[in-house]
């Protein structure tokens, strides 16, 4: 499964099969495998999460990405 977001669909759930015929327009893709420990609590809070955000608005903004917090010490 793939979840994406972008400026066209927003934020959506995609078959990989789906997604790699229907997005072929990208000259490069990216992609992060999620790791983490698959406990009964981790689950839930993914799919709270998913559930969540799934079929929001895309939105990015200069501002956005200059008021999150980093671990970075410029």
């Amino acid at each position: 499964m793939v979840f994406e977001s972008n400026q066209m669909h927003g934020v959506s759930l995609y078959d990989w099969k789906h997604y790699i015929s229907y997005f072929n327009l990208y000259n490069k893709v990216t992609l992060r495998k999620l790791n983490y420990i698959r406990k009964a609590e981790a689950q839930a809070n993914l799919l709270a999460f998913m559930k969540k955000n799934l079929g929001k608005k895309y939105e990015i903004s200069a501002y956005k990405l200059l008021k999150l917090e980093s671990d970075f010490n410029w």
